[in-house]
């Protein structure tokens, strides 16, 4: 489950977007002015979810300085399930990391399952792609389009040599604080 979540502002990702490549492309820019250089976007029913890179975080949500931000022993998840997550922690150095999903679609989102059952949520997340392909890219826009986006922050401490230490910080911030610690709010804003 998702430490936080929110709902962006329609006109953030969608103002004028034809296409869901147009949304994509939104979304890029602001992760650019944010600089979030990795990503990864993964197919889903009625659009794409786009995965940030594991970033490391001081205690108050800001992102640490580079290298550091960066420098986490670990580069993707390879499995967008709360167990796969934690396994993906096991080398990281202690402190507080995030990622980010900005989930993109017309159909409503379960933030336990944002694309049918675990089984298939891992293998989308497995084969995760550099760009969103034409089928995600050409496909037009419609009034329920949204972007959900789910803040998944989680603690490692010196006793959290194995996963089941690894802490999830539910409800510590919210979505916005993420975002705005993260300068993503305002380079969102600024898509517009």
């Amino acid at each position: 489950m998702p430490s936080a979540s929110t709902v962006l502002p329609r006109d953030a990702v969608f103002r004028d977007a034809p296409t869901l490549g147009v949304a994509a492309a939104r979304i890029n820019a602001a992760l650019d002015k944010a600089r979030y250089g990795d990503r990864r976007y993964f197919v889903i029913k009625g659009g794409f979810v786009l995965l940030t890179r594991i970033e490391q975080t001081e205690k108050d949500g800001t992102p640490k300085p580079p290298p550091a931000r960066w420098d986490t022993q670990i580069s993707y998840i390879d499995s967008f399930s709360v167990p796969g997550m934690l396994k993906t922690f096991v080398l990281a150095p202690d402190g507080y990391f995030q990622v980010l999903a900005f989930v993109v679609t017309d159909e409503p989102v379960n933030s336990r399952k944002v694309a049918g059952t675990d089984v298939e949520v891992s293998h989308l997340l497995a084969s995760g792609l550099h760009y969103p392909p034409p089928s995600v890219t050409l496909t037009p826009t419609s009034k329920n389009n949204q972007c959900t986006v789910l803040v998944y922050e989680f603690e490692k401490s010196a006793d959290s040599k194995d996963t089941d230490k690894l802490f999830s910080q539910k409800g510590r911030m919210t979505a916005q604080e993420h975002l705005a610690k993260a300068s993503l709010w305002t380079a969102l804003e600024s898509t517009q």
